[in-house]
């Protein structure tokens, strides 16, 4: 919202009687503008202390979440935002943790970003496998004075080849039935001239086809449409609320960072959340669809944990954190929130995954790609972020990017 806000507005956004999507966006014009904070404080005769507190009941509980673009989180870390704007997200990244996430996750990659190697913007080449034909100029240009003998025998070949073998018609038509799968290039029109490593060999030094060539389709089509599709491994992770959610009128509240609506692939998993100020330690339980605890933790002062117990592939998880502040028990998700779900890549989707990020390493964004295609939506994302920070298509990765956020939705 550009405009400032009308009286008649002000009035009715503390009266909370604007529709959720506008009361959501006055709320957030009235924490960033002081000329319509001064306004509100006329209209209901309140002191600015009074006007900040009120912002703070204003937070809509049954609206979604806004999270600020990508480009934001890069500029604020780059610090080149106005001092306005730099406040404003510092004030956005104070209330939500996914946002939060994205920046420190920014940062150390960022800073890690000298251990990366270096990659060029343009496709490296790769060696083809050479057929008999090559392998046949290569000898005659070496060996010109055998020449004349080898076409000769060249041409007895194929005269009595013609002779004696003469393919029947059925079969010919079976043959020409057959589709054609080179298994090598996938050349791709996305309008981005400059998109790196879009053309990988499909098959290995030795001949054979790689793990990765079997996602080529999947690659080419998000490349093509800019966005990746949702799989269905993601079917019975997003959406769902139940009794597990805590209590939803709790003063202080905290939000679960990963892994939430998403596939890993450790069946030891990393639990991340966001730290809250003051709390004396944090609880984490694992459960099953039924609400049968599977593991929990010990008190920890750390807003971080790693699974002590295998967990079952392919099978749907829920998990939460209870933190301890002043005697209180506080834990997450509370309502409205959904319930944090998550599930253990299945054995065979693990295996077929195994030499994927060694053969296109060089490539995060397909591999980024296949990461979605699978359901490894952290996975995913780090990947393209990683594009992002090395300069590599990033345009492309950035949408890419931003539709595998919306899969979580």
């Amino acid at each position: 919202m550009t405009e400032h806000l009308a009286a008649s507005t002000i009035e009715l956004l503390v009266q909370r009687r604007l529709a959720a999507e506008d009361l959501l966006t006055a709320t957030r014009h009235l924490e960033i503008c002081d000329e319509c904070q001064q306004k509100a404080a006329a209209v209901k005769g309140l002191t600015g202390s009074t006007v900040r507190q009120m912002l703070a009941d204003l937070q809509p509980a049954d609206v979604v979440q806004h999270h600020l673009d990508y480009e934001l989180f890069e500029a604020y870390v780059d610090n080149s935002l106005s001092a306005t704007e730099q406040e404003r997200v510092k004030k956005h990244l104070d209330s939500c943790a996914v946002c939060l996430q994205e920046v420190r996750e920014l940062e150390l990659l960022k800073e890690n970003l000298p251990t990366y190697p270096a990659i060029g913007a343009q496709s490296v080449a790769v060696k083809q496998p050479e057929n008999f034909w090559t392998r046949l100029a290569a000898f005659l240009h070496q060996r010109p004075a055998q020449l004349a003998l080898l076409a000769a025998a060249i041409i007895l070949m194929v005269t009595v080849a013609l002779l004696i073998r003469r393919p029947a018609p059925q079969q010919t038509a079976n043959t020409n039935s057959q589709p054609v799968n080179s298994g090598t290039n996938v050349q791709v029109a996305t309008g981005n001239d400059n998109l790196a490593n879009t053309n990988q060999p499909g098959h290995n030094e030795n001949n054979e086809l790689t793990a990765a060539s079997a996602y080529d389709g999947v690659i080419k089509q998000a490349l093509e449409s800019q966005k990746v599709s949702s799989p269905n491994a993601l079917r019975d992770l997003v959406g769902r609320q139940s009794k597990l959610l805590g209590a939803a009128e709790s003063s202080v509240r905290f939000d679960l960072v990963s892994p939430v609506a998403t596939l890993v692939r450790s069946t030891r998993p990393s639990f991340r959340w966001q730290s809250v100020a003051g709390a004396q330690s944090y609880t984490v339980a694992i459960l099953d669809q039924d609400l049968n605890l599977i593991e929990k933790s010990s008190p920890l002062t750390q807003s971080s944990w790693t699974a002590t117990h295998a967990l079952k592939r392919n099978v749907v998880y829920l998990w939460q954190v209870t933190a301890v502040k002043d005697g209180q028990e506080i834990t997450a998700p509370a309502a409205p929130a959904r319930e944090a779900r998550f599930k253990v890549l299945a054995a065979d989707r693990e295996t077929a995954l195994t030499k994927v990020p060694n053969e296109i390493s060089a490539s995060p964004l397909r591999l980024g790609i296949i990461y979605a295609h699978e359901g490894l939506l952290d996975d995913a994302e780090a990947e393209f972020r990683r594009s992002i920070a090395q300069n590599q298509d990033t345009d492309v990765a950035r949408k890419l990017l931003q539709s595998t956020r919306q899969l979580r939705k």
